[in-house]
C-alpha cells in the first residue's frame, strides 16, 4: 500500500471554555470503563458509536488543547520498524514554546 500525501496542520482550540467542557465530560466517566461514547447530529439517523481507540485519541487531543497546546495528526498506514519508530518525532520533541 502506498502512503498518500497528507497536509499536516496544527490544530488549536478555538475556545478554552468549549475544550474544558469536553474534557470535563470525558473525565466524568473515567471511573466507568464500560461507558460508551457516540456522535450525533440533529437528525435522528445521524448517529454513530465511537470505538474505544477513537475515544482514547479524542481524549489525548482534548487534554492537549485544554492545556493550551496544539495538536498535529499524522496518519500511519503501516507498522513502523523499530528504527522508524525511534526516528518518529514525539509530542515532547515537537512541542512549541508558548
Amino acid at each position: 500500500m502506498t502512503a498518500q500525501p497528507f497536509d499536516q496542520k496544527i490544530y488549536m482550540a478555538a475556545s478554552a471554555e468549549e475544550v474544558t467542557a469536553v474534557l470535563r465530560f470525558l473525565q466524568a466517566y473515567d471511573d466507568q470503563p464500560q461507558a460508551k461514547y457516540g456522535l450525533a447530529t440533529s437528525e435522528e439517523s445521524g448517529a454513530a458509536a465511537l470505538p474505544e481507540t477513537i475515544v482514547r485519541a479524542l481524549r489525548l487531543v482534548v487534554e492537549a488543547m485544554a492545556a493550551g497546546g496544539g495538536v498535529t495528526i499524522t496518519p500511519l498506514n503501516r507498522q513502523l520498524t523499530t528504527h522508524q519508530a525511534a526516528e518518529f518525532p514525539t509530542s515532547a520533541a515537537r512541542r512549541c514554546p508558548n
